[in-house]
Formats: C-alpha cells, sequence, structure tokens
C-alpha cells in the first residue's frame, strides 16, 4: 500500500503549502506572488533539462503542454486572487469543483460516459459548495446572492473551470503521446512563468518590484515551490506505482482541503470551522462518489 501512503503525504504537501500561500498573500500582490512562486519552481527544476526525453515532445505535444501551461498559470492567478480576499476554509473547499468541470467536459469531448454515481457525487459536492456560505441568521438562498455579487466567488469559479480544462488536455496528451508526467510538469511551469512575465509588462509596473516582493517574502516563497514540487512529484509516483487505486489516489489528495479547514482556520483564526469542515466532508465524500 505504498501509493496509499503516497497519496496522504501528498495531501498534506499540498495543505501546507496553501496555508503559506494564504499567509504570503496577506502582504504581497497575487500577481507578482504567482510569478515569484512559478519562477522559483522553474530554477529548481533546471536540471532536470539534463534528463528530459526530447524525443517525446513533438509539435504536437508541445503545442498542448503550451496551452495547459497558459490554462495552469490563469487558473493558478485566479485561485490566488480569491485566496486573498476569502478565508482559506472558503476557497480551499470550493476547488473540488474542478472535479465536476472535468467530468463535464470528459462527457462533452472525451465521450465518457456519466452513471448515476457519478450524477450523486456532483449534487454532494454542488451542495457541499452551497452549504459553505450558509448562515443561521439568513435566508436558504443567501448564498446565491454572495456567489453572484462576490467577484472574488467568480475568480474561483474562473480558477476551476482553467483547471479543468488543462485536466482534460492532460489527459488526452497523454492519451496520444509519450511524454512523461515530471518533464510536462516542468515544461508547464517554465512556459506559465514566461507567460506571466509577459502579462505583468502591460501592468505598468517594472519587473524589479517583482524581485523586491519577493525578497520581502523571504523564504516563504521557495519553500511554497517546494511543497508544490514535492506534492506534484508523490503525486505523480503514486499514480505511477502497479496496481495503485487511482480512484482512491484522487480524493484521498483532495482530503487537503478539509486539512486546509481545520489547520489552516485555526492557524488563521477564521470563523465557523464546524461548519465549515461538515461542509467539506460532504464535498469530499462527492469527490470519492464521483471517482469511483
Amino acid at each position: 500500500m505504498d501509493w496509499l501512503i503516497l497519496a496522504i503525504i501528498s495531501a498534506f504537501l499540498l495543505a501546507f503549502e496553501q496555508i503559506l500561500q494564504k499567509n504570503v498573500l496577506e502582504k504581497e500582490h497575487s500577481l507578482e506572488f504567482t510569478i515569484s512562486m512559478f519562477g522559483f519552481i522553474s530554477l529548481i527544476l533546471v536540471p532536470n533539462f539534463l534528463f528530459m526525453d526530447y524525443s517525446a515532445i513533438n509539435s504536437l505535444s508541445f503545442a498542448l503542454i503550451g496551452i495547459r501551461s497558459i490554462l495552469i498559470a490563469s487558473g493558478f492567478l485566479m485561485f490566488t486572487k480569491a485566496l486573498r480576499h476569502l478565508d482559506l476554509s472558503v476557497s480551499a473547499p470550493i476547488s473540488n469543483l474542478s472535479s465536476v468541470i472535468v467530468l463535464i467536459l470528459s462527457f462533452l469531448f472525451l465521450g465518457d460516459r456519466l452513471s448515476l454515481g457519478q450524477l450523486l457525487g456532483v449534487f454532494l459536492i454542488i451542495f457541499g459548495t452551497y452549504s459553505l456560505q450558509l448562515n443561521r441568521k439568513h435566508s436558504f438562498f443567501e448564498p446565491l446572492k454572495v456567489f453572484y455579487k462576490s467577484k472574488y466567488f467568480h475568480y474561483s469559479l474562473l480558477s476551476i473551470s482553467f483547471f479543468g480544462v488543462s485536466a482534460i488536455l492532460t489527459k488526452y496528451l497523454f492519451i496520444i503521446s509519450n511524454v512523461r508526467p515530471f518533464d510536462y510538469l516542468h515544461l508547464s511551469f517554465l512556459i506559465g512563468f514566461l507567460f506571466l512575465l509577459f502579462c505583468y509588462r502591460f501592468t505598468g509596473y517594472p519587473y524589479k518590484l517583482i524581485l523586491k516582493d519577493a525578497r520581502k517574502a523571504g523564504l516563504i516563497i521557495p519553500l511554497i515551490s517546494l511543497f508544490e514540487i514535492g506534492s506534484m512529484f508523490v503525486y505523480l509516483t503514486a499514480v505511477a506505482i502497479p496496481g495503485a487505486m487511482i480512484a482512491l489516489i484522487i480524493p484521498i489528495r483532495r482530503l487537503s482541503t478539509l486539512l486546509d479547514v481545520i489547520i489552516g482556520g485555526r492557524l488563521l483564526h477564521e470563523t465557523n470551522l464546524l461548519s465549515k469542515t461538515v461542509s467539506t466532508t460532504i464535498i469530499l465524500l462527492g469527490v470519492f462518489v464521483l471517482v469511483l
């Protein structure tokens, strides 16, 4: 059961990463932080150029990696914008909606069939997400007003949409090519970093501001970058183990959102943690039903 241990480790690494992200974003701007993180990850992965399997990367696979990189960079930027202004105990569980996006896109574009169990999973995820904003002092329909009016919830929805499309591209790429997952991860962050740098020039701010913010954050951004690489590497290693049950690895890794609510919520002194824990548990149950 080595894959089970690795999946749990991946969940903890991802949870600690997002707790640190929330801490940094209390002081730093989202775009500068995202560029710094993508830059550090790209720098850490530079040695992989010596071991990369270039023969597996043709023009089509490189184009798909490029598109996926832009989606991931954009999705991560939207996520950090939402995380900066929403409670971690709200923004983290909402990210589980990406499973619903992936399911719908797989049905529309990859020909996957929807089962009754998957529809039940979708219902549980949506209901759990909705209940995150339920409050005894307000009506049952109050969350609809919050979702409609809050631009930070809109950022969250944009983020999971970008991540959902990127997941479909990833699935398609691994079907048609032999690109190694770690090479794929490396190129995605590098191209995403270059894309974000290109976008930054249109803000009118000097590039040195990115370096200034990175220095001000100290060692936290490099630490977050290591958590991200570690979480993804451990996850990919778990998936690659013969006999690994991917249907269980995915919801186990999603336990990071529950850890964010319980641990991160307490550390950051957020409110209504009990009800948010129940809502997140419902969401995770939906993810589990969805992937079975």
